[in-house]
């Protein structure tokens, strides 16, 4: 199964940050609590996303659950969660979520060298023929906003209705991420690499 192939080479959409992070003493305690338990995903400090998007405290609450029930209570295996995500990250040249998801990827049975593998056109000889209709749906999904017959049929051929329902959800909330990761220019996090990495 062929993949689209994504600008090369692979430049974030703005190097400007936009919107900073949000001042942590106009925040409610009930959002400052919410920030404080994100921290655990990058050592002890709040990620940059979750401070920029604690402009829109509602935003930030509902994000935090969609993606926490994604990674941590998805039925999706997390080799191919983090195949999906890296991907996305590709297709809509979001550096942040490259960065965040090379260093998670490497945590759920993807090397450094496949996490890279995920940026070309055609995936390397390690990943199996599965993880590549999976990307091919990823890839279809950011080009034209649905997966083809064919690619759904052999989803469908090895996965349940929940599974499909996620792939496609998990792509889409990665998707609109990285549309707000773009455009406010949230800068990757001190000590992680983008597409260098």
């Amino acid at each position: 199964m062929t993949v689209t192939g994504a600008p090369s080479p692979i430049e974030p959409r703005t190097t400007a940050n936009r919107i900073g992070l949000a001042p942590v003493e106009d925040l409610s305690p009930r959002m400052a609590e919410l920030l404080d338990s994100t921290k655990g995903l990058n050592g002890e400090r709040v990620l940059n996303i979750f401070g920029t998007l604690a402009h829109h405290p509602r935003a930030l609450r509902h994000s935090v659950a969609l993606g926490g029930a994604f990674l941590f209570a998805g039925n999706i295996d997390q080799r191919i969660r983090e195949i999906v995500i890296l991907r996305v990250g590709r297709n809509t040249r979001c550096e942040y979520e490259y960065a965040q998801h090379f260093l998670i990827g490497q945590n759920c049975n993807l090397t450094a060298d496949e996490c890279r593998a995920v940026l070309q056109p055609e995936l390397g000889a390690s990943f199996t023929d599965f993880e590549r209709t999976v990307v091919a749906a990823v890839d279809e999904i950011c080009d034209d906003d649905c997966v083809s017959d064919a690619t759904w049929s052999a989803l469908a051929a090895e996965w349940d209705e929940r599974e499909l329902v996620e792939l496609v959800m998990l792509a889409g909330y990665y998707r609109m991420l990285a549309g707000f990761l773009n455009s406010a220019g949230v800068p990757i996090d001190d000590g992680l690499a983008g597409w260098d990495a």
